[in-house]
């Protein structure tokens, strides 16, 4: 069932914070296989696990650490992203979902809600299709499960074209100005995403590419709640596809804002988040059953 649901303003005020302080407070795990990933671990609750859109990094949920007043914030940087090690060799999104999923089991044994945002959407689902024991629910942001049309088609030839010339910085720019207002915030977001690993990246545009689990979907018992802005018409196909196959999803489109919703409407999604998560009225305490 579709929502629409409006807000006072589509553009807030992005108040400047100093991302790179927060490397500070990043942690780093190494997992069964060598892979090591950076994240951030921010307040007590319910564990939130985000994951973020490719060259972005942590820095994608840097509004949603208002949330951490009764949430466990568990942000990772996707490998080749920030401090987290490379993957430069072929994967697919269901393998990194793994590494995602052995990492949620290592730091909490509590049920998590995972939330992705854009392709950080089909590793999500990814997640609840690998391991439905550790997660509660699923919240999609602008996320999808297949490509389907020339629309985004073209989007990922372009990253990838972009990443396979090396040219990461400007794939940064254009990231950074469309997700955020303040120049002090897009330079922090800049600096943090010219880090990237261009091989990695590259390999994880063309993951996202030929991701498709929607025959999968009928599988998810979770609840998933799929947010899609008002403005961004290119992806409701998308959202009504995966409400279509997953038994338990629900759609709720966003008035007044286009792909960005983390970024430019914080408190709308926080709000949204909360909603999702109060719905639940669950133990959060999760069965004990071992991680593949």
């Amino acid at each position: 069932m579709k929502e629409i649901k409006s807000h006072h303003s589509a553009h807030p005020i992005q108040k400047a914070v100093d991302i790179g302080k927060d490397v500070a407070r990043l942690n780093q795990i190494t997992l069964a296989n060598g892979q090591v990933y950076s994240f951030q671990q921010l307040g007590s609750g319910a564990p939130l696990l985000f994951i973020h859109a490719p060259a972005i990094g942590h820095v994608n949920f840097f509004a949603q650490h208002a949330l951490a007043d009764h949430f466990q914030l568990i942000i990772p940087d996707l490998p080749g992203h920030g401090d987290s090690s490379p993957i430069p060799e072929s994967f697919s999104l269901s393998a990194i979902a793994g590494q995602l999923c052995e990492l949620l089991a290592r730091i909490t044994d509590q049920k998590a809600i995972v939330c992705g945002y854009s392709q950080g959407g089909p590793l999500a689902l990814e997640c609840l299709l690998a391991s439905p024991n550790l997660f509660a629910g699923g919240i999609l942001v602008s996320g999808f499960s297949e490509v389907n049309e020339l629309f985004l088609h073209t989007r990922f030839y372009m990253a990838e074209a972009l990443t396979a010339m090396h040219g990461i910085g400007l794939l940064a720019s254009s990231i950074a100005s469309s997700h955020v207002d303040d120049p002090v915030i897009q330079k922090q977001w800049i600096s943090h995403m010219e880090n990237t690993d261009s091989s990695t990246l590259l390999q994880l545009y063309r993951a996202g590419h030929a991701e498709n689990c929607t025959a999968r979907l009928s599988e998810i018992s979770s609840p998933l709640l799929l947010l899609c802005g008002q403005e961004d018409q290119r992806m409701h196909p998308y959202a009504q596809l995966i409400e279509k196959h997953a038994p338990n999803a629900r759609t709720v489109i966003i008035s007044g804002v286009n792909h960005q919703i983390v970024t430019k409407v914080p408190d709308r999604f926080h709000e949204e988040v909360r909603c999702f998560a109060a719905s639940l009225s669950l133990d959060l305490q999760r069965s004990a059953v071992p991680v593949p």
